[in-house]
């Protein structure tokens, strides 16, 4: 597999966040949270977020990959601790909630807990990696 530069990286970051951001607005139609939507409609917003989880799946192993394979940076800043500390949890965070939604639902009530991890983390490692590398080496 070749090496993706880190402009793709951030690249791909971003389109993480974007799939995030839709995530969040898809499950909350779905669950009811916001708007009043029929049922039928609702089921399918749910099947809906699931399928775009597994597009932010790969999305994110595509990345994780590179940077665990391919730079290997050590914890030189806070920024680069943090950023890998929340990569991390953003990792275990969709695990969790891919066993849970596959095989434990006495577990369903905590699924929206996870949900919330997963997507502050992916805003964190947005912000500690794209938005950085977009502001101090800018888009080329």
């Amino acid at each position: 597999m070749q090496e993706l530069t880190q402009y793709q990286m951030s690249v791909f970051t971003t389109l993480l966040l974007a799939i995030a951001l839709a995530q969040l607005a898809v499950i909350s139609l779905g669950r009811g949270w916001i708007g009043n939507l029929p049922v039928e409609s609702r089921r399918w917003l749910i099947q809906a977020h699931r399928f775009g989880g597994y597009i932010g799946l790969f999305v994110m192993l595509l990345v994780s990959y590179t940077c665990v394979v391919y730079l290997l940076v050590s914890f030189g800043s806070a920024r680069v601790a943090i950023h890998s500390i929340a990569g991390t949890v953003v990792i275990a965070a969709v695990l969790a909630k891919i066993v849970i939604t596959h095989g434990l639902p006495r577990f369903y009530t905590a699924l929206p807990y996870f949900g919330i991890v997963v997507f502050g983390s992916v805003v964190i490692i947005w912000i500690s990696s794209a938005a950085w590398y977009f502001y101090y080496v800018g888009f080329q």
